[in-house]
């Protein structure tokens, strides 16, 4: 009957330990839902406030549309052609020689040539000095005669303004449009340097 009784009691201890036991896993998990539930608010609101700060750089990122400006520009080639005696427009340079209008004063070539004078335009001189060999004709350069040229033919005689009579026998890696004179040393070529001047084809043959 004892035994009964130990039992008993020992088994009432039992249920009321699991029940103690079981009320405050009970309460554990309430509280670790309350924390859970508060940690989901936490991440939303950090979630609302990363969106937000987001969508603002964003916004400050895009660029702002261009703003139109208009400049006026003073067109003087409408002041040119209201201004009489213009000079006619630049042609473009192809490298090869062409004619132009024979000038008007020529009084002082034809005096001074010896033939007939043939307008042949406005050309580019050089120089060139002593390479000690001959020329393309096979006689060696004359300072004051020799001139060379890829544009008229050999043995052509040329009024060169400003400079007189040459004749052309020799060749060279020029354009077309340049004429290389003869100067016999380096120091001449390197002053008389670069220039223009107006080329007359002296026709020996021509008789008054």
């Amino acid at each position: 009957m004892r035994t009964d009784k130990g039992i008993l009691a020992v088994s009432m201890i039992m249920a009321g330990a699991v029940a103690l036991a079981t009320i405050s896993l009970t309460d554990r998990m309430d509280r670790l839902d309350r924390k859970i539930c508060t940690l989901q608010e936490q991440v939303e609101s950090m979630d609302s406030h990363t969106c937000t700060d987001a969508q603002i750089k964003k916004e400050e990122a895009t660029p702002t549309e261009p703003q139109r400006v208009t400049i006026e520009i003073f067109d003087y080639r409408k002041e040119e052609e209201a201004t009489p005696g213009d000079a006619s427009e630049p042609q473009e340079d192809t490298g090869e020689a062409e004619p132009a209008s024979e000038p008007t004063e020529t009084t002082e070539a034809k005096e001074e040539a010896s033939g007939e004078l043939e307008y042949a335009g406005i050309f580019e001189l050089t120089a060139y000095s002593e390479t000690g060999n001959t020329c393309a004709n096979g006689n060696y350069p004359t300072v004051g005669h020799t001139a060379a040229s890829n544009y008229f033919p050999l043995g052509t005689k040329i009024y060169i303004e400003g400079m007189g009579e040459y004749t052309i026998e020799d060749r060279g890696g020029m354009a077309s449009n340049v004429i290389d004179i003869y100067m016999g040393d380096y120091d001449t070529c390197i002053e008389f340097g670069r220039k223009q001047a107006g080329i007359y084809i002296i026709n020996e043959d021509y008789n008054e």
